[in-house]
């Protein structure tokens, strides 16, 4: 739980727990409540998690971490508490914004730890349920690896997400060697199908409109040669430019100048709302998000 000692990724929590050769993320914070996170109910959310009540854990710790906004190791603890209880949905989406808003690297590296191995379980309850859903699962396998990598760039030299790394990609490798090759035509059967195209066209090549047009045979003797037709007089150019002239007179000058004390008045209100709106964001003490 988020109290008093601070648990390294890779040390004493995070590397002893095991699901089927996977290190599990653990909680970030151990030991007694103290501090002032106390008073935000963590106390009653780590017995719950230490209890193996999960799911009232997670809403212990949900509801510590909307008075505490600005603490986000409270998403994090409610996000490995919803991930225990097997909802990786849920649990990536509260991981992802203690990822956010993390101040300590080793806590943002947790997060995403955490939130590979939601995918890595999701990519093995696929399999269990279907042995040969495997392009749908590797998706989640190259999810997972993307998310172990980032923990990685955050903070290299973390044991349990260089652990995890190396075993999705080797369930990435099997799964990709599972699947079949794509499927190829042989070469004749192509050609066989290339082969009645060609046959229908004739074997002869139509020449262009420009040279049909130039092998067409002149008219008989005597017969009438087609005129081009003629616009008519005083055509859409003349009346279309007397319209337009005769509308610009009659849409009358440039619009009214705006009145500046009007002006005046707007910009001061613009003003008093934005630092309104200032005063409002410290009052909440709204974490700053960061790109972990």
């Amino acid at each position: 739980a988020v109290t008093g000692r601070r648990r390294v990724p890779g040390g004493a929590g995070g590397g002893r727990c095991r699901r089927g050769g996977l290190l599990l993320a653990a909680l970030w914070w151990c030991g007694a409540g103290a501090g002032p996170l106390a008073a935000a109910g963590v106390g009653e959310a780590q017995a719950a998690y230490e209890a193996g009540d999960y799911a009232a854990a997670a809403a212990e710790y949900g509801a510590a971490a909307e008075q505490r906004p600005e603490q986000p190791a409270l998403l994090y603890n409610a996000g490995i508490s919803t991930y225990r209880q097997g909802d990786y949905g849920a649990a990536r989406a509260r991981l992802q914004q203690a990822v956010n808003y993390a101040a300590q690297p080793e806590l943002a590296a947790a997060g995403h730890l955490a939130m590979g191995n939601t995918r890595l379980l999701e990519a093995e309850q696929l399999l269990q349920q279907d042995p040969g859903a495997a392009a749908a699962a590797i998706p989640s396998l190259e999810s997972g690896i993307a998310s172990f990598e980032r923990a990685l760039r955050v903070a290299p030299g973390y044991a349990a997400a260089a652990h995890n790394l190396e075993l999705a990609r080797m369930k990435l490798d099997a799964l990709r060697r599972r699947q079949p090759p794509p499927h190829q035509e042989p070469q004749e059967q192509q050609e066989q199908q290339q082969e009645p195209q060609q046959e229908e066209g004739g074997g002869q090549e139509q020449p262009p409109p420009e040279q049909q047009d130039a092998a067409a045979p002149p008219p008989p003797d005597g017969a009438p040669e087609e005129e081009p037709a003629q616009p008519p007089a005083g055509g859409a150019e003349d009346s279309g430019g007397a319209e337009d002239s005769g509308g610009a007179e009659e849409s009358g000058g440039a619009p009214p100048e705006p009145d500046p004390d009007l002006l005046a008045r707007q910009i001061i209100a613009e003003e008093e709302a934005n630092a309104e709106r200032r005063r409002e964001r410290r009052r909440g003490l709204e974490p700053v998000a960061r790109d972990w």
